[in-house]
């Protein structure tokens, strides 16, 4: 679940926020199935699936130096052939959870916090659709 005071997301009972070390999440549960180490600190480690708001979905967490800093969902259970037509189902995920967003574009909504943003894009140069959780 989303908190938008705090900027918590909750994932199957398991709370994760922002600078949270890499071992506290996976001795909470959450195991990763591959590893992208983009060489300058940043690590890219995806989990899944896991099941939220009554989806199926695939995390792909943003680690710096062992450290939470955001991460990306993709929801795993539309019937969809490429990730332009995903997009639409990532909109309305959201807005029946967080209702109305701040921004909105071709390629964006966003929902704007005091803690960060969520935001659901889809890239036409690199093709890639998620709802991203960043927090500042």
């Amino acid at each position: 679940m989303f908190d938008i005071k705090t900027g918590e997301v909750t994932v199957e009972g398991i709370s994760l926020h922002k600078g949270q070390d890499l071992a506290s999440i996976t001795v909470s549960g959450i195991s990763f199935f591959r590893e992208f180490d983009i060489g300058n600190g940043w690590v890219h480690r995806n989990s899944g699936p896991h099941i939220f708001y009554g989806r199926k979905i695939i995390t792909s967490m943003k680690f710096f130096a062992k450290k939470l800093m955001g991460f990306n969902i993709y929801i795993s259970d539309i019937n969809a052939t490429d990730s332009q037509q995903m997009k639409p189902e990532h909109d309305n995920f959201l807005e029946n959870i967080l209702g109305v967003p701040a921004e909105i574009d071709k390629y964006h909504i966003i929902y704007k916090y005091s803690w960060g943003e969520i935001i659901s894009y889809y890239d036409p140069r690199g093709g890639d659709c998620a709802i991203s959780v960043s927090w500042i």
